[in-house]
């Protein structure tokens, strides 16, 4: 609505535990191969031997988990969207599958067992232009061998790949875990069914594999994520710490520990866990994920994408991660990267409603809002009683001003949901506007019943006022707002701004590094502290606002030209030049970017550099006038500080300026300036003043010229 009360934590469990359909983007998936692995079709025919079939989709995925330029989707996760089984067995719909997950090879194959042997075919599917090519490898091995013949497939995978063998140690550590042939059985079965989706029989059958051989700590690991996705969050993390135990240098186990310590313990906590982990957390996709969250948590959202979309290209093998980076677009305010990535979810899982009701977010803050309505009504269709969806589709109803349909979708979701104080500060909200304040008022004072909405209905109240002008009451609510409350953003916003428009410079600066406090890479925040930190006077904060807005966003064009002009201001024109060269050699050189580098020269009194520039810019953008009027006033500089003579030059250049750009008048303005004091051509002088005067509404710069051609 008008602005509402924000909670992390809700967003961040959602991100924990909500599973989803990733399209790696082209740039990362052209680098990388992708391989989705089946389980295998039993030969044999009993029943016995049917945990067989998972192990080369367990083992391919456990032990490529680092592989630096493979990535394998998970089976478990695949198996929950698509039916495995019957793709293997049709060409057409395993390329059908291949077009929508984008890998390069599928491995399946089938098993036969013959007393204490068991013979492994393992099918390699390569996918190019449409078609399939397949190589076939067999290999046989003891029935108790079974861990080390998935490993021997895998060396012949990567071998037809044409990937590096895996390490000695990561194959070591891995058949250390599995050296009990019952127990490795055990845990395969586990896996097994939670490929079929019977969590119930995985959980027995890791307690089993755990009893078998306690250090599989495989087993461990899987069986703690089992345990916390039921609810059973303190033996879960025993499970973890087991886990971690046997193997302290697995990513997995030590991304699942600072999960769960995201999930159940402080910020403070979960924050310092991961601090101590960054050695094994940094090089895994998992764990890059987990840091991500890390900074999301903190506020410092740019370093979140950055390290996110890094992630990404290292190909994780679930699929929170785009999930995740989709969200932290929302918060960084990236609505149209934030579309993208919810478009595609959306496109490859039409049915998952948590997707659809992010893509109508994203659309809506990104100000589409049609397409916000669209998707959120198609979306609410399978899903009638989900109240998020009705008070998601009545902001959107909002943001289009229709708000009679805003007002029955949430009359819909409070008597869906009657015990949900949020939704009766909507109905306050659109009530207000509605024309009907009594209502409002009482939709506001059922709000206040509960404690989870009070600090909402006063932001909303004061937003109103601020609305109407009331400034002063508008303040007394917000800050009544920020201290009935957790520290909230939202209010904390709405307060600065409000103290803005009173003007109230100091007020509304302290009010937003409060903010900063919350939300420390904040770029609209700090753009705005070094907007009033120049009102007030105080240059080198606002210099620090700006050098703080390009640490996060080094392309921030905005936040490099006002901290040059403050440099210059200063006279310090050399560390002004520095910034922007530096920026040049980071990020293409814009029209704008190189005029700027080039009046630095021009100021800095280095006239051949500046005119070097000035002549490039020229050449590259010949229609733009601020190249040619540089260009002049560089050499007009050279007229006044150098004794130069070349004025019938200047005066073309300038001449050229003015046809380019024939409303601005400072091309004319300097050439009867010429004319006047160089060559004396008084007329030629008062001729072009007057052109000048007839493009100015500038009171000064009339004034100015009126005198010039009155010869005062």
């Amino acid at each position: 609505m008008i602005a509402s009360s924000s909670c992390l934590s809700p967003f961040l469990r959602c991100c924990l535990r909500i599973f989803f359909c990733l399209i790696i983007p082209a740039s990362a998936a052209s680098a990388r191969i992708c391989i989705v692995v089946f389980p295998f079709e039993n030969k044999t025919g009993n029943e016995l031997h049917e945990w067989i079939r998972y192990a080369a989709p367990e083992s391919f995925t456990n032990l490529l988990q680092g592989a630096p330029l493979i990535q394998v989707w998970d089976p478990v996760l695949l198996a929950s969207i698509d039916r495995l089984d019957s793709l293997a067995a049709s060409d057409s719909l395993l390329l059908r599958h291949q077009s929508v997950w984008e890998w390069d090879v599928a491995v399946g194959g089938s098993f036969a067992v013959r007393r204490d042997s068991v013979t492994m075919t393992m099918t390699l599917l390569t996918a190019r232009n449409g078609t399939l090519t397949k190589n076939v490898v067999q290999q046989k091995a003891a029935l108790s061998q079974i861990a080390q013949l998935s490993a021997i497939l895998l060396d012949e995978l990567l071998r037809v790949v044409k990937q590096d063998p895996l390490s000695a140690p990561v194959k070591q550590q891995w058949l250390f875990n599995h050296h009990n042939p019952a127990g490795y059985g055990a845990y395969v079965a586990g896996y097994g069914y939670e490929m079929r989706g019977d969590l119930s029989a995985a959980y027995s059958a890791y307690v089993n594999a755990c009893a078998l051989d306690p250090a599989d700590y495989d087993a461990r690991f899987r069986l703690g994520r089992l345990l916390e996705a039921s609810g059973n969050t303190s033996v879960a993390r025993q499970d973890f710490e087991a886990a971690l135990v046997g193997n302290r240098r697995d990513p997995r186990i030590v991304t699942a520990l600072a999960h769960w310590y995201l999930d159940h313990e402080t910020r403070e906590r979960a924050l310092k866990f991961i601090e101590q982990n960054q050695a094994v957390l940094s090089p895994s996709a998992d764990g890059m994920t987990v840091i991500g969250l890390s900074y999301l948590i903190a506020g410092e959202y740019q370093r979140a994408i950055a390290v996110l979309t890094k992630a990404l290209a290292a190909g994780p093998s679930d699929l929170q991660t785009d999930y995740i980076l989709g969200n932290t677009y929302i918060a960084a305010g990236d609505y149209a990267l934030a579309v993208d990535v919810f478009r595609r979810l959306t496109r490859y899982r039409p049915a998952y409603w948590q997707y659809a009701s992010f893509l109508g977010t994203a659309y809506r803050k990104a100000g589409l809002l049609m397409e916000s309505a669209a998707v959120l009504e198609e979306a609410c269709k399978p899903v009638d009683a989900n109240v998020s969806f009705y008070v998601n589709l009545s902001y959107t109803y909002f943001a289009l001003g229709w708000f009679d349909r805003a007002y029955q979708l949430l009359r819909k979701a409070q008597e869906a949901k009657p015990d949900m104080g949020p939704v009766y500060v909507g109905l306050g909200v659109v009530q207000w506007f509605l024309g009907r304040p009594d209502s409002a008022a009482a939709e506001f004072k059922q709000a206040s019943h509960f404690s989870t909405s009070r600090q909402a209905v006063l932001n909303n109240q004061a937003t109103m006022l601020l609305m109407q002008g009331d400034l002063k009451k508008a303040v007394e609510l917000f800050r009544k707002a920020d201290q009935i409350g957790t520290k909230n953003e939202v209010v904390l916003y709405n307060l600065g701004m409000a103290w803005y428009a009173l003007k109230k410079w100091k007020a509304a600066l302290a009010t937003f590094d409060e903010l900063l406090l919350l939300t420390p890479q904040r770029l609209d925040v700090l753009l705005l502290g070094a907007q009033l930190s120049e009102t007030i006077g105080d240059h080198e904060k606002a210099k620090g606002y700006f050098r703080a807005v390009l640490d996060v966003a080094p392309s921030n064009q905005q936040a490099l030209k006002g901290l040059v002009m403050l440099l210059a201001q200063q006279g310090k024109y050399d560390e002004a030049i520095d910034a922007v060269e530096s920026y040049c050699r980071q990020f293409s050189n814009t029209a704008d970017i190189r005029l700027l580098l080039a009046d630095l020269y021009r100021r800095r009194g280095w006239y051949e550099v500046a005119q070097q520039k000035y002549q490039g810019i020229i050449a590259d953008f010949p229609a733009l006038a601020a190249g040619y009027l540089g260009s002049a006033k560089c050499l007009y500089d050279i007229i006044q500080f150098k004794n130069g003579k070349n004025y019938d030059e200047v005066i073309y250049i300038l001449k050229n300026a003015a046809e380019k750009d024939p409303a601005d008048p400072e091309a004319d303005m300097l050439i009867g300036t010429i004319y006047m004091d160089y060559k004396h051509y008084r007329d030629l002088a008062i001729e072009h003043w007057q052109k000048a005067l007839t493009k100015t509404s500038d009171p000064a710069l009339k004034k100015k010229l009126t005198g010039l051609i009155a010869g005062n």
